[in-house]
C-alpha cells in the first residue's frame, strides 16, 4: 500500500519547459482548454514614403520656431533643456507643417479604418499638434493625453541612442497582481547570478508584456490610445532628437437627412455602447411668444 506524505509538492505543468514559439496542446482530464483574449490595446504605426525632403524642411522650420519662442512646459523636463512648442503647429503658415498635418490626418484615417472601425463612417480632426526637441540628456516624463481619443508621434530627426518611447500597460494593477508578474525572476543586479539568469520576456507572449518600447525611426508615425501612459528615455546622443506629437479626435458622420436643423457643432464618435446624443433641434418661433415652452412633466399623484 502506498503511503502519502503530509508534505505537499508543487505541481509542475508537463509543458512548462516547452518553447514559447510552439503551440501547447491541451493536456487535461477535464476536456479541451479554450481562451478568449479581450480588451486589446491597439498601437499602430506607418512608415511614410519619401519622407527625407519633408524632414529636412521640418528641421529648419522647427529650429526657426524654437529661436522665436521659449516654448511651454508639459512632459518635457525644463532642467534638461527639452523644448516643447505651442500646440498650434497645425495652424501655422509653414508649408512643411501643413504638409505634415495633412499626412497625419490621412494616415490616421487609414489606420483607424483598417484596424478599428472598418465599415463605420467617421471623420477625424487633429486638435493639437506640437514639436519636441530633446538635446543631449533631454527626456519626457510619464504622461497621458486627456481630452483626445488617439495620440501619436512623428519622428523628424532620430540619431542613435536618442531615447526610445516606452508605452506602459494601462491596467496598472496588472503589473503587481498578474500571474506574469508573479513569475518574474529577480534582477541579476539583485542576485548576481548571471549563469542561471533567464531573459524573462523571451518566455512571455507579446500581449502579456507589462510595457513595450519603440525605437524612434525618421519618417515613422506612431498612433496609440490617448489614455496610454508613456514616456521618452534620455537622449544619449550629441545630436538633437526631434519629433512632432499630436492629438486626434474621431467623429461620427451625420447622415444628410439628419443635417437639417442641426448646428455646425461636431459630435464625438460613439461606437454604440451608449445611446448616441440626439441632434439639437432649432426652437420654433411663434408670433405670440419668443419660443415654444417645453412641457413640464410631473410625477404621478402630484
Amino acid at each position: 500500500m502506498a503511503t502519502h506524505s503530509n508534505k505537499s509538492k508543487a505541481y509542475r505543468h508537463p509543458l512548462n519547459k516547452m518553447s514559447p514559439n510552439k503551440e501547447a496542446e491541451s493536456i487535461t482530464d477535464r476536456g479541451t482548454i479554450y481562451q478568449n483574449l479581450y480588451f486589446p490595446t491597439r498601437i499602430n504605426h506607418v512608415d511614410i514614403p519619401d519622407y527625407k525632403n519633408l524632414n529636412k524642411q521640418l528641421v529648419k522650420d522647427i529650429y526657426k520656431w524654437k529661436k522665436e519662442s521659449d516654448g511651454i512646459t508639459r512632459s518635457n523636463e525644463a532642467r534638461a533643456n527639452g523644448w516643447h512648442s505651442g500646440v498650434d503647429m497645425h495652424k501655422r503658415p509653414e508649408k512643411s507643417f501643413q504638409h505634415l498635418h495633412h499626412i497625419i490626418q490621412k494616415s490616421c484615417v487609414a489606420m483607424i479604418e483598417k484596424y478599428i472601425l472598418h465599415t463605420i463612417p467617421f471623420s477625424v480632426n487633429c486638435d493639437t499638434m506640437w514639436a519636441n526637441v530633446n538635446p543631449t540628456g533631454g527626456f519626457n516624463k510619464s504622461h497621458t493625453h486627456p481630452g483626445a481619443i488617439f495620440s501619436g508621434v512623428y519622428y523628424v530627426q532620430a540619431p542613435d541612442d536618442c531615447g526610445k518611447i516606452i508605452l506602459e500597460d494601462p491596467v496598472i494593477s496588472r503589473q503587481y497582481c498578474d500571474v506574469i508578474s508573479a513569475m518574474r525572476p529577480a534582477k541579476v543586479s539583485d542576485t548576481g547570478d548571471t549563469k542561471n539568469h533567464i531573459d524573462f520576456l523571451k518566455l512571455v507572449r507579446p500581449e502579456d508584456y507589462p510595457r513595450v518600447n519603440y525605437n524612434p525611426i525618421p519618417g515613422r508615425l506612431l498612433l496609440f490610445p490617448s489614455y496610454l501612459s508613456h514616456y521618452v528615455e534620455p537622449n544619449l546622443n550629441k545630436k538633437d532628437r526631434i519629433s512632432v506629437s499630436f492629438n486626434i479626435n474621431v467623429f461620427k458622420r451625420i447622415a444628410q437627412s439628419q443635417k437639417e436643423n442641426v448646428s455646425n457643432k461636431q459630435y464625438k464618435f460613439n461606437p454604440g455602447f451608449t445611446k448616441p446624443r440626439e441632434p439639437k433641434q432649432i426652437v420654433q418661433q411663434n408670433q405670440k411668444t419668443q419660443a415654444i415652452q417645453p412641457k413640464i412633466w410631473k410625477l404621478p399623484g402630484t
